[in-house]
């Protein structure tokens, strides 16, 4: 069993996995007087030698997050209200932020339960899900929205990113249904 810490702004997101070729050595200093990685190569090296990845992220650190990344967080001057996911489509920068989305997508894992069991869902939430899908179809997805309008995006990021949001509407359109998780139920 292998553990990384890393942070995305404030939030502190925990990595557990275990190996099927056994490759932790891979990621450890050769030698006692190498340099101790950082928490982000770990990562980024784990990524590439490990099947298994399961990130935590705590509920309210989740819920804020998603607020910076559909917009509605009113602290503007944290940066991560410009490294939101929406933010990143206005104005755009010619390129998908996959970083941004990979969070949304932890903050989604980590509001899940609250998704499939939680007797009254909490509008911080919806609101931010939905102002995510909204949004970024109506800016990047619709013919007249504004990306696609002043030919700002490429038809492969267009379907890129009408996948991206298909996925997590089929997610959250699952688990507001009675806990179905299509991620993690095959």
């Amino acid at each position: 069993m292998f553990q990384a810490e890393a942070s995305y702004g404030q939030a502190r997101i925990l990595v557990f996995a275990s190996s099927e070729q056994n490759e932790y050595n891979s990621i450890r200093p050769k030698r006692a007087e190498d340099e101790v990685p950082s928490s982000f190569s770990v990562l980024h090296q784990f990524n590439q030698n490990f099947s298994a990845l399961s990130c935590i992220m705590d509920y309210e650190t989740a819920v804020e997050e998603l607020t910076f990344h559909c917009g509605s967080n009113p602290n503007i001057d944290d940066p991560r209200w410009a490294a939101g996911f929406l933010q990143t489509l206005r104005p755009y920068r010619g390129t998908l932020d996959s970083d941004a989305w990979n969070n949304v997508i932890l903050c989604v894992d980590a509001v899940a339960d609250h998704l499939k069991s939680a007797p009254a869902i909490d509008r911080r939430v919806v609101n931010s899900l939905w102002g995510i899908c909204f949004y970024a179809r109506s800016w990047a997805l619709h013919p007249d929205g504004m990306l696609p309008r002043n030919n700002l995006i490429t038809v492969d990021d267009q379907t890129t990113l009408s996948d991206w949001l298909d996925n997590l509407s089929e997610r959250i359109s699952s688990m507001l249904d009675g806990g179905h998780d299509p991620k993690y139920d095959a």
